[in-house]
């Protein structure tokens, strides 16, 4: 496995699309194992999505430092589903993509 910053360096190229699913933003529950991937993280990886020319697909949850960029094309928000164990804790819970076109055609 390689680090999603190195192979978005490696590969970049207009004709590449990228989709993105980092940790959330708000929590530190989920299945990711390792070190977290804390504010300055996704802050780093808007800085390298804001120089990529291919398109990108990023998935999470709302989130203001995300939506705070200008380089978005387009973002679509939906209820996420929820799964009955845990129906208290997500109740009302959104998930959204953001997407950033190709710099070039």
């Amino acid at each position: 496995n390689k680090n999603a910053f190195d192979i978005i360096r490696e590969y970049d190229d207009p004709k590449t699309v990228f989709y993105l699913d980092p940790p959330y933003t708000e929590t530190q529950h989920g299945t990711y194992s390792g070190p977290q991937f804390g504010e300055a993280d996704h802050r780093a990886l808007l800085e390298l999505i804001s120089k990529t020319r291919g398109r990108v697909i990023l998935s999470g949850e709302p989130c203001s430092y995300y939506d705070d960029v200008d380089f978005w094309n387009h973002k679509e928000v939906w209820p996420a589903p929820v799964r009955i164990k845990s129906e208290s804790r997500h109740k009302g819970r959104l998930e959204c993509l953001w997407v950033k076109h190709s710099t070039e055609t």
